[in-house]
């Protein structure tokens, strides 16, 4: 028999049911605190201490609130960004000329102000009933949106007759955005 055994045996003997228990117990309990209580603790302590620097940082000053005319310059300057009002029939122009490069006739069109009383900026309303195949219209679109940086798209709608066809019934609806200097 194995001498280790052999011991166990021996031990069990001499401790009887009730001292083999407990001496279970002891071990068990020896093993819960080494493998979850102690390394817990030592989490505890380490958080108290960064804890303890972070109250012995000082605390940020508030920030403090800019002055109103900084507000008023900078409101001013993107306001001056947008073209006046006197500009409109050349920016009329630009849109025609993008038009006819894309080969997208404009027969006609509608033409409105849209803006509130008292608002800083001019909304042009603008919308054109066109045809013209899928490439044409979006090469129009994406061109007018590069040359005319203070123009929206609003809205958009496609129709086509047939899925054989290859021109496209369009109603494009654009805001033009002015300043009333």
């Amino acid at each position: 028999m194995n001498p280790l055994l052999l011991g166990l045996f021996r031990l069990r003997l001499r401790l009887g049911l009730a001292g083999l228990a407990g001496l279970v117990v002891a071990v068990g309990g020896l093993a819960i605190y080494l493998f979850a209580a102690l390394p817990a603790e030592l989490r505890a302590q380490s958080n108290a201490e960064k804890l303890a620097q972070l109250r012995a940082q000082p605390v940020l000053p508030a920030l403090a609130e800019p002055p109103h005319a900084t507000d008023d310059a900078a409101l001013a300057e993107f306001y001056s960004q947008f073209p006046a009002m006197r500009d409109l029939p050349d920016l009329l122009k630009t849109l025609h000329q993008l038009a006819r490069k894309y080969e997208i006739p404009l027969e006609r069109g509608d033409f409105k102000f849209g803006n509130a009383e008292g608002d800083k900026l001019l909304g042009y309303e603008i919308t054109l009933p066109v045809t013209g195949s899928y490439p044409q219209l979006r090469g129009f679109i994406d061109e007018a949106a590069r040359k005319l940086p203070t123009m929206g798209l609003s809205e958009i709608s496609l129709k086509r007759e047939a899925a054989d066809e290859s021109l496209v019934q369009a109603r494009l609806g654009f805001i033009l955005y002015l300043s009333d200097n």
